[in-house]
């Protein structure tokens, strides 16, 4: 009897732990970041490395990697796998997300905050200036700066800078 008793307390306890887990949401991320990528792109390829720092650095900021519907799963699987993606990854069926955001370049980046106001839009820093025209050393860090700006409760100095990269589609439907 007071195995039964025992066993009916812990059952209630784990019965009442899991109803207050289940009734407390996940921790809501303080802002997202969107980056459009074309797997053939090869500035979305060389971003990689710096998209997973700032992935990193900023744990609180949710990332996600948006591949345009003309990639195929099987090319963004190779992707990620070749270039070592971090973050999260999606394949935007039918570009129903580049419509939506007006994206015209891999890569461009979306900064919202966590009531998906948009705070940023554009290059993630000024590394490329031109198509095949780089800088030996960034010198402008502007999704970074706008992150920390965000996070900081400061105003956002730059808010929207034109990508350069690879130009996205939209004459005709994609799969």
């Amino acid at each position: 009897m007071v195995y039964l008793r025992r066993f009916l307390s812990l059952l209630l306890i784990s019965v009442a732990c899991l109803a207050f887990s289940a009734a407390v949401p996940a921790e809501k991320p303080a802002g997202e970041v969107y980056v459009f990528l074309f797997s053939e792109c090869p500035i979305s390829q060389k971003y990689i490395p710096k998209l997973n720092r700032l992935n990193e650095k900023y744990p609180q900021i949710h990332f996600t990697g948006i591949f345009t519907g003309w990639d195929e799963p099987a090319d963004i699987e190779a992707f990620k796998e070749k270039y070592g993606v971090e973050f999260e990854t999606m394949r935007d069926e039918g570009n129903k997300m580049v419509e939506m955001l007006d994206a015209t370049t891999t890569p461009e980046v979306f900064l919202f905050d966590n009531e998906m106001t948009a705070l940023y839009r554009g290059k993630i820093d000024n590394w490329y200036y031109a198509l095949g025209k780089y800088r030996n050393h960034t010198t402008r860090h502007y999704l970074d700066e706008a992150i920390s700006a965000y996070l900081n409760g400061e105003i956002i100095e730059t808010v929207r800078t034109q990508p350069v990269g690879c130009l996205i589609e939209r004459n005709s439907v994609c799969k």
